[in-house]
């Protein structure tokens, strides 16, 4: 177990090469992982969740591993991402139960909630798959990655407006689209 002191320290002593190599990787994975676990369990609260969030959190780290300051890398940063990572994941459900509220007290019930909410998940991949190929990039590292702005328009080389650009013609995009889809049932 760690101790408190350990977590505001820096975690270079696993970056010999100033680098996230492989084994420096699994260093911060063994020494952080059950601290990200345990986080992520009291803010979720599902056992059969959580085993994923830790695991996209530490997949986060492997990603930015270049981009990160060994001087500057500790638990407070993995802390971070951690709380990030729970509230996509908990968007994602607000707007999955939302969405599947609607169905199920919506006039009349022509189908199962379920066939419904699968239909209008399939529906809404569709669109995104239908947008431009840039669009479709930033959208989906915004809404399925996670990401915020400058994450994205750092690692796609364009600037936060252009950024917020796209989020918007494809989220207006999706909502008049499926708005459609909802009227023609």
């Amino acid at each position: 177990m760690i101790q408190r002191q350990d977590l505001k320290k820096p975690v270079k002593r696993f970056l010999p090469e100033n680098q996230v190599t492989p084994y420096a990787f699994s260093g911060i994975y063994k020494t952080y992982r059950d601290n990200i676990y345990r986080l992520v369990r009291a803010r979720i609260g599902k056992s059969y969740d959580v085993e994923d969030l830790v695991q996209n959190v530490f997949m986060r780290v492997w990603e930015y591993r270049d981009e990160l300051d060994p001087d500057r890398f500790s638990f407070g940063l993995l802390y971070r991402m951690t709380l990030n990572v729970v509230s996509s994941y908990k968007k994602h459900e607000n707007i999955v139960r939302k969405h599947k509220d609607y169905l199920v007290n919506s006039d009349p019930p022509t189908a199962d909630p379920d066939i419904l909410f699968n239909e209008a998940v399939s529906r809404a991949e569709a669109i995104v798959l239908d947008l431009p190929p840039v669009q479709r990039d930033i959208f989906t590292l915004f809404l399925y990655e996670g990401m915020d702005r400058r994450q994205i328009a750092a690692c796609k080389g364009l600037s936060v407006r252009t950024v917020d650009n796209q989020i918007y013609r494809a989220r207006k995009k999706l909502k008049r689209e499926l708005t459609v889809f909802q009227a023609g049932d």
